[in-house]
């Protein structure tokens, strides 16, 4: 439902099935299993609108899963002070648990957008886990020169935690794109 302010409520039912062909890994030492697989989950939404500086959202989401039972939050924070900058703030969270053992998946994502007039903006991503135990960045910087004419630069960094809690590099990238479209 969607309140006069702009505001949302959300309750979901969804019927979910898969067949995966082979096993594959949820978490560290936790797989599916190969099968036919069908379950209902239901979600509780609560967002409240972007038109504000300030917005939000938290979701919980739970259900059967596979062969068990899964729970899942969502929450995240978005403040925009002025039309250039974004700045958005996520954190998920799955906790399951089938007959191949018990999880707990975690993600944090940072994200700052900045556009600095209507050709060129800067768009970075920050985000970690706990199953890979890694940090990763990402920046976009595109220049619109002209309709059908851009230039991109993206960075991508990662960084890994060993088991002796040292974060040590993992890779580096830069990549430059050029859009040149000819038209006929």
């Amino acid at each position: 439902a969607e309140l006069q302010s702009g505001d949302s409520v959300r309750f979901n039912t969804f019927l979910k099935s898969d067949r995966p062909e082979s096993a594959f890994d949820v978490a560290d030492n936790v797989s599916i299993q190969p099968g036919n697989y069908s379950w209902v989950e239901h979600s509780l939404r609560f967002a409240t609108t972007r038109s504000r500086p300030l917005s939000g959202r938290v979701e919980f989401i739970g259900g059967n899963w596979y062969d068990g039972n899964i729970f899942r939050f969502r929450t995240g924070l978005n403040w925009h002070p002025t039309a250039q900058l974004s700045l958005d703030l996520e954190y998920n969270e799955d906790r399951g648990r089938i007959s191949n053992g018990d999880f707990t998946v975690r993600l944090e994502r940072f994200t700052v957008d900045y556009s600095f007039d209507s050709k060129t903006s800067l768009e970075t991503l920050i985000q970690s886990d706990n199953q890979s135990d890694t940090l990763g960045l990402q920046a976009r910087f595109r220049w619109v020169v002209e309709d059908g004419r851009e230039l991109f630069v993206v960075l991508d960094s990662g960084w890994e935690e060993l088991a002796t809690g040292a974060i040590v590099p993992q890779e580096h990238d830069v990549t430059f794109k050029i859009v040149y479209a000819i038209r006929l």
